[in-house]
């Protein structure tokens, strides 16, 4: 993958919150459209039942990475070269997600304070960090019990 790639995937990626944010403003003008049309909500157990029948979130939604799906590509970019079977800088191997797993508290803070042989850029660096603070999420669905997303803080 070549870095155009990671950019663009970065771009897609930054494009979730802004197109769920007008979304969520049409669906509030249309609420408040509604409400004003009646004065009382006859059926408020119904709202309840088609919240349970909404599909579970995924990570994307949420603007999570998943590991499937954003992590490994940026990984094999970034972290491959150093991080890898025949080659494994400090002992810790990243070309898999159990990699990841095992060292998570060490490669947050080496990422958090990009204190890495090639620094990261900061969407890459945001990209990892949302991820480990999310639960380190493998697939889309790994998502769908998360109360929302987190932020990391840097």
């Amino acid at each position: 993958m070549h870095m155009g790639q990671v950019l663009g995937l970065l771009a897609a990626l930054s494009f979730i919150p802004l197109a769920c944010q007008k979304e969520k403003s049409q669906d509030t003008a249309e609420e408040t459209a509604a409400a004003a049309d009646t004065e009382s909500d006859p059926a408020p157990a119904a709202k309840d039942q088609v919240a349970e029948n909404q599909p579970p979130a995924t990570c994307s939604a949420l603007n999570i990475p998943s590991y499937e799906l954003w992590i490994k590509d940026l990984s094999a970019l970034r972290c491959d070269e150093c991080h890898n079977e025949t080659f494994a800088w400090e002992g810790i191997i990243l070309t898999n997600y159990d990699g990841y797993k095992t060292y998570t508290k060490a490669i947050r803070n080496r990422i958090f304070y990009n204190l890495l042989s090639k620094p990261l850029e900061p969407g890459e660096q945001e990209m990892f960090l949302t991820w480990i603070d999310n639960g380190l999420p493998r697939t889309e669905s790994d998502c769908s019990n998360l109360p929302e997303a987190s932020s990391s803080g840097s």
